[in-house]
C-alpha cells in the first residue's frame, strides 16, 4: 500500500469513526511494524479427521452462549495460536504452506472467499465453494445449514483422509432465528457492511458489550449446526475451532485486521470431539438458489472490500 492509499485509509477511518477510529488506524500500522512475530499452529500439523472451523471466533464467547449441546464447553475451551489474524492470512499461511501429498487427501467445504484464492484445487481432491453458490441475497450471507448439509453428503459418499468445514458465522451479518432455526433466519440492523458495526463502537452509538453479544448469538446459531453435523458425521477425532478472533475495542483494537501479530486476535479455541452419523439428518442442496448479486456486493457485505 503506498502513501497516499494509507492517508486515504486513514482519512476514513476518522471519518467513519471519529477520532477513536483515527487511534486504530495508527494502532493497527504500529503492531504491523513493531509488534513481535508469533508463531501459529498449521491446522495440518496436528491430528483431526474433521476440522469444523467457526469464523472469527472468540474463545471466551462459548463462555457467554447458552446452548446445551454436551459438546460446547461450559467454560474457556483449550486454545491453539492461529497462523494468521484474518481469513486472508490464515488460509494463506495454512494451504500454502503444506506438501501438495497431504492436501491430496482432503475435502474442503467453505464459506470463505478467500478459499479460491489461495487453495490448490488440483491438490484439494474435493473444494466446495459456497460463498459463490450458496449465498443468501436477502440475508447477505451464507446460512450455516448448507455448510451442514454439504459436509454431511460428502461424508456419506465418500472417504477422504481428512474433511475441513468452514462455517462463517459467528461473522457478520447479524440476524436473529425463529423457532425453526435451520431456515427461519431473519437479518438483523441495517449495517450494510461489517465494519459499520465497529465503526459505531468508535463512535459509542453502540456498547462494546453489545456488538459482542450480537456475536454470541450468532455462535448459538452456528453451534446448532455443529450439533447436527457431529451427530450425522462419522469421524474420530474431530475439532472445532476457529481461523481468528475478533476484538471488541481490547486495547483500542477493533475486528480482525490482518497481519498484526496480537495474540489476542491468534489465540483461538481448539475443542476435541468425536462424532457419529445418527441418520438424524437428511441433506438438501437442491434448493440453493444461485446468488444473483455480484462477488464484490457480496466481500462487501462480509467487509473485504
Amino acid at each position: 500500500m503506498n502513501m497516499l492509499n494509507h492517508l486515504a485509509n486513514f482519512v476514513e477511518h476518522s471519518r467513519r469513526g471519529g477520532v477513536e477510529g483515527g487511534v486504530f488506524w495508527i494502532r493497527k500500522q504500529w503492531h504491523r511494524l513493531f509488534t513481535p512475530d508469533i508463531t501459529g499452529v498449521n491446522i495440518f500439523n496436528r491430528d483431526w479427521d474433521l476440522l469444523i472451523i467457526l469464523d472469527g471466533c472468540q474463545p471466551s464467547w462459548f463462555d457467554m452462549i447458552s446452548t446445551d449441546f454436551d459438546w460446547v464447553p461450559n467454560s474457556l475451551p483449550p486454545t491453539v495460536l492461529s497462523v494468521g489474524s484474518n481469513s486472508g492470512e490464515w488460509y494463506k499461511n495454512t494451504f500454502e504452506k503444506v506438501d501438495g501429498e497431504i492436501l491430496d487427501s482432503t475435502a474442503l467445504i467453505t464459506g470463505n472467499p478467500y478459499a479460491e484464492k489461495h487453495v490448490p484445487k488440483k491438490s484439494i481432491c474435493l473444494f466446495e465453494d459456497f460463498f459463490r453458490k450458496g449465498w443468501h441475497d436477502d440475508l447477505d450471507l451464507i446460512p450455516a445449514h448448507i455448510l451442514t448439509d454439504a459436509a454431511v453428503e460428502t461424508g456419506r459418499t465418500s472417504e477422504f483422509d481428512r474433511y475441513i468445514v468452514h462455517y462463517m458465522q459467528p461473522h457478520t451479518p447479524f440476524f436473529e432465528t425463529g423457532d425453526e432455526r435451520r431456515r427461519d433466519i431473519t437479518r438483523l440492523g441495517e449495517m450494510d457492511h461489517c465494519w459499520n458495526w465497529w465503526y459505531a463502537v468508535m463512535r459509542g452509538e453502540v456498547s462494546s458489550d453489545g456488538l459482542e453479544k450480537l456475536y454470541c448469538s450468532n455462535l448459538e446459531y452456528v453451534c446448532s449446526e455443529v450439533d447436527k453435523l457431529l451427530n450425522n458425521f462419522d469421524a474420530e477425532d474431530v475439532v472445532i475451532t476457529s481461523d481468528h478472533t475478533n476484538l471488541v475495542g481490547t486495547n483500542g483494537m477493533y475486528g480482525h485486521p490482518g497481519y498484526v501479530p496480537l495474540e489476542k486476535l491468534r489465540r483461538v479455541p481448539w475443542i476435541k470431539r468425536t462424532a457419529e452419523d445418527h441418520g438424524t439428518l437428511n441433506p438438501d442442496l437442491k434448493s440453493i438458489d444461485t446468488p444473483t448479486t455480484d462477488r464484490v456486493e457480496r466481500l462487501r457485505a462480509l467487509g473485504y472490500r
